[in-house]
């Protein structure tokens, strides 16, 4: 199960950015599913009236891989 971001790109256009509190992705997770893609996440969030994103990244702490995602979203987009 990966990161659906047409998707969310849809839901997005279909609700309207001001009516969006936030979008809250996972860095982790258990098999089948990998985490989700924080950094495309962030880009859409800034770009479609700025909405806040909000990370869980409970475990992912440990992971310097992970890490870099997070601090790539937080370079190229938003992150809360």
């Amino acid at each position: 199960v990966r990161t659906d971001i047409d998707g969310l790109q849809s839901h997005i256009n279909e609700l309207g950015s001001e009516n969006i509190l936030c979008v809250l992705s996972t860095t982790s997770c258990f098999a089948p599913r990998i985490p989700d893609d924080v950094e495309k996440i962030a880009k859409l969030c800034n770009e479609n009236g700025d909405i806040a994103h909000v990370i869980n990244n409970a475990y992912g702490l440990q992971c310097s891989k992970i890490c870099h995602r997070v601090n790539m979203a937080c370079h190229n987009g938003r992150v809360d």
